[in-house]
């Protein structure tokens, strides 16, 4: 290669302007020592026409234009140069790119962008973040004007729209251990004349199956399942169609029966993403130990989900709830509003949502509305995205207890859950409908048993968080908060009552109502009592 040599190559439509740009390529400042050359090219494939001219000429410096691109920096290969020699590692130089590509993929609406370019016939100023240093490295680098000092070839294999082609060139440096980064500019180096910016979504498509890996965490979705082939086969396609690529499915299975077994098999060929396990014998209790059990032998993998095996998410739950995390650092809980189907999958309304617009909520904003209304406005565990350096326990290993509640059965580990995440950061709420919640006869959550213990439980957090001075932390919020528990607690309990229900849950209400009325007189000394022993064994689901 010839390292005094710099070719800048043009790509041009049958209509390009070319004698413009030979006048503006004739006003460039030349490094003393170069031969500078150009040569415009053209055909149907941008990426095919700029590796036939990369592979055409020995210069070790090229540059990659856009026939819409007019420099503005008259010096910019002096700049180019004299950045390329300082530093060996870089092995491209834009104008403008994302520090930290959106995980929709559409880099000009990242979040986090960095650079200055001018844009459109108005020549509006478009400027984004910028480094006190020489140079900013990014994930992506927009395709407007590239300078390389080395020869990688372009994705026209992968790539045949004028589109991504130049983002995925970007990944195809990095791959091979070289910086890509956005030039210091005090002024815009270029202005893109054009006032549109070509996009096919097939080859973003394309991009994101091509390179998800490499630019995004990776999520695991868990799916215990049990006896309900025809509700998990819509669940795992759920999650299998997510528009967010870097996923990986694991189902434990429990069934007493082969039907759930068989219906994987075919999802198993054609998607290496699953991981199925057959636990013939578990109960509910073990089939959720085991996919934790799992989560945290994948290390490298940061976020997981939930996904009961009768719910379902919708296509970019995980794409977005992802964006929110990473655009977010002191944000430990994403949900998300969900809705409610039938057995059918038809859509029966919404359940209330926490809040009614998309943006980040206080911790301590959202902790005290959930214990002062004694409601779970955040969502099942489908409906989340959990990040899991967050979710600690005294081994790590899974979701919380407490050392006061040993003996006591919890239907609302989600609700404890999601109480300690927000006493570790704030929430961002995303409002949108992300998920389905399925409504059938054989949910626990539908059973009066349930019920009644949901509202045993929501007592025993406002006792921990009282005693702990947490959310709630005045004696006028505490009374608010036993107020509206005991209108809700006394409803459960009269339904339990109408329904001829007394098992061990309706034995520690009523055990429960007393101490909290007394703590309304005492200055919020609540003396929580023991739970009634089991008279029975654990139900398998």
């Amino acid at each position: 290669m010839d390292e005094n040599k710099i070719a800048l190559i043009i790509y041009k439509t049958s209509d390009a302007p070319t004698n413009s740009i030979k006048q503006m390529l004739s006003s460039l400042t030349i490094p003393e020592g170069f031969r500078p050359t150009a040569s415009i090219v053209s055909g149907p494939n941008r990426w095919r026409a700029y590796n036939q001219a990369m592979k055409a000429s020995d210069a070790k410096y090229k540059i990659y234009l856009d026939e819409q691109v007019e420099m503005l920096n008259n010096n910019i290969l002096v700049d180019l140069v004299e950045m390329f020699r300082s530093d060996r590692s870089v092995g491209m130089i834009g104008c403008c790119g994302s520090i930290e590509l959106s995980t929709h993929a559409i880099p000009y609406q990242s979040a986090k962008r960095c650079g200055k370019i001018v844009l459109g016939p108005k020549k509006i100023n478009a400027v984004w973040q910028q480094s006190e240093a020489p140079y900013q490295e990014v994930e992506v680098l927009d395709g407007f004007m590239l300078a390389t000092q080395y020869d990688i070839d372009w994705r026209d294999d992968l790539f045949e729209e004028n589109s991504y082609g130049d983002f995925a060139q970007s990944i195809e440096f990095r791959r091979r251990g070289y910086k890509c980064v956005v030039a210091r500019q005090e002024q815009p180096w270029i202005w893109y004349r054009n006032d549109s910016m070509p996009f096919y979504d097939g080859e973003r498509k394309k991009f994101l199956a091509e390179y998800s890996k490499e630019l995004f965490p990776l999520v695991q979705i868990l799916i215990p399942t049990f006896n309900r082939p025809q509700f998990f086969t819509v669940a795992l396609e759920s999650a299998m169609n997510q528009t967010y690529r870097n996923i990986e499915i694991i189902i434990s299975d429990d069934s007493t029966n082969e039907l759930t077994y068989a219906a994987v098999q075919p999802y198993l060929e054609k998607d290496d993403r699953i991981k199925y396990f057959r636990n013939a014998g578990f109960t509910a209790s073990d089939n959720g130990k085991f996919l934790e059990k799992k989560m945290w032998e994948r290390t490298e993998a940061e976020y997981f989900s939930w996904l009961f095996d009768d719910d379902m998410f919708y296509p970019t739950k995980i794409e977005k709830m992802i964006e929110a995390y990473r655009n977010n650092p002191d944000v430990s809980l994403v949900s998300s509003r969900r809705h409610n189907i039938d057995e059918n999958g038809k859509v029966l309304g919404e359940m209330e949502p926490l809040h009614n617009k998309t943006e980040k909520l206080s911790n301590e904003r959202v902790g005290k509305f959930l214990l002062m209304y004694t409601a779970n406005r955040i969502g099942e565990p489908s409906t989340v995205l959990i990040k899991k350096k967050f979710l600690v326990d005294e081994d790590k290993k899974h979701w919380r207890k407490r050392p006061d509640m040993i003996d006591s059965p919890n239907a609302l580990g989600d609700y404890s859950q999601w109480l300690y995440l927000l006493e570790q950061g704030n929430i961002f709420w995303i409002n949108e409908v992300l998920s389905a919640r399925r409504m059938h006869a054989g949910q626990d959550s539908q059973q009066i048993g349930t019920w009644v213990q949901i509202y045993v439980n929501f007592a025993e957090e406002v006792n921990e968080f009282w005693r702990r001075k947490k959310f709630i932390t005045t004696n006028e919020e505490l009374r608010h908060t036993i107020i509206i528990w005991l209108t809700k607690a006394a409803g459960a309990l009269q339904r339990a009552f109408l329904e001829n229900y007394n098992g061990r849950e309706t034995q520690m209400m009523e055990r429960v109502i007393p101490a909290m009325v007394l703590a309304l007189s005492n200055g919020g000394n609540i003396k929580f009592p023991s739970w009634p022993k089991p008279d029975r064994k654990e139900k398998s689901h």
